[in-house]
């Protein structure tokens, strides 16, 4: 399969390759309030993003073969690379979240 580069602009909202952040997220200065609105946040996006992926898959299965090439190459690619950040970010929280917990707990 040839992959083709995807432009800055079309994932110009989170640098997937360095794990950015998204707007607004602030990971030093997270309350507890905080570590649950980001929680709430990338579970959503993670949610979306995968079911998003599915109906773009369901729709490949019957799609012409240029149409098919192109989702994979580009919006596949694209959702794949966001899913992965969505769950380490997500992942990154549940550690804060339980890290302040058991804190607590001591």
């Amino acid at each position: 399969m040839v992959v083709f580069p995807v432009p800055h602009s079309a994932v110009s909202f989170m640098d997937l390759e360095t794990g950015a952040a998204l707007e607004g997220e602030e990971p030093r200065d997270a309350t507890a309030r905080d570590v649950e609105y980001w929680l709430s946040i990338y579970d959503g996006l993670l949610s979306f993003t995968e079911e998003m992926l599915q109906r773009t898959r369901d729709f490949m299965r019957e799609a012409p073969m240029p149409a098919r090439r192109h989702l994979e190459t580009t919006n596949v690619r694209i959702m794949e690379e966001e899913l992965a950040q969505f769950r380490a970010r997500l992942d990154y929280w549940r550690q804060q979240r339980d890290e302040a917990r058991g804190q607590a707990q001591s």
